[in-house]
């Protein structure tokens, strides 16, 4: 029995028999299928994209030389203008936690877009507008750069403005006098 299905089988897949039929030539061609690949064609990649690859390198430059509230500044930038490309995968870029978030920026970048990276300089350190020191002294002297007129404390204490010495004194709310 088995013989016998193999045999037919065999006749039905070789075209059995004496029948000389010309093999069909005919086929199908594949399908072009599209993927959502990582990398896009040149085209695709357009000015927004462009500009968050230019904003990651210098969130990069910035990192290097220890600028990170500039390159905070920068990664959200970046985030920015992916989010605003009209590329798919590009727009994806844009959404997560911020320090996976600009890896996968600055991946993306390295694999589709040449970017010069920018040359920064250390940011010069800001003052602190709330000094922790007392510019006084507990005696009551030693402020050295005052506005006259403006409120002070402690009564009593001394500084100068242009050159000219003011004590902190009353009547009424001490103020900066001569």
């Amino acid at each position: 029995m088995l013989a016998l299905v193999l045999v037919s089988c065999s006749a039905v897949v070789f075209g059995g028999g004496d029948d000389e039929k010309e093999p069909s030539t005919s086929f199908t061609s594949p399908t072009v299928s599209v993927s959502d690949s990582a990398t896009p064609t040149m085209a695709a990649i357009d000015e927004s994209a462009r500009t968050m690859c230019a904003q990651s390198a210098l969130a990069a430059a910035h990192h290097k030389v220890g600028n990170y509230d500039e390159e905070s500044d920068a990664q959200s930038e970046a985030a920015m203008d992916a989010l605003g490309s009209s590329v798919p995968e590009v727009q994806r870029l844009a959404f997560g936690p911020a320090d996976t978030r600009s890896a996968r920026i600055q991946a993306w970048c390295r694999a589709n877009v040449r970017v010069k990276t920018p040359k920064v300089k250390k940011a010069a350190p800001t003052p602190d507008p709330y000094p922790t020191d007392d510019p006084s002294d507990s005696d009551g002297g030693g402020v050295s750069d005052v506005r006259p007129g403006a409120f002070c404390s402690p009564g009593g204490a001394t500084g100068t403005w242009r050159g000219r010495v003011y004590t902190c004194k009353g009547p009424g709310q001490n103020r900066w006098r001569r």
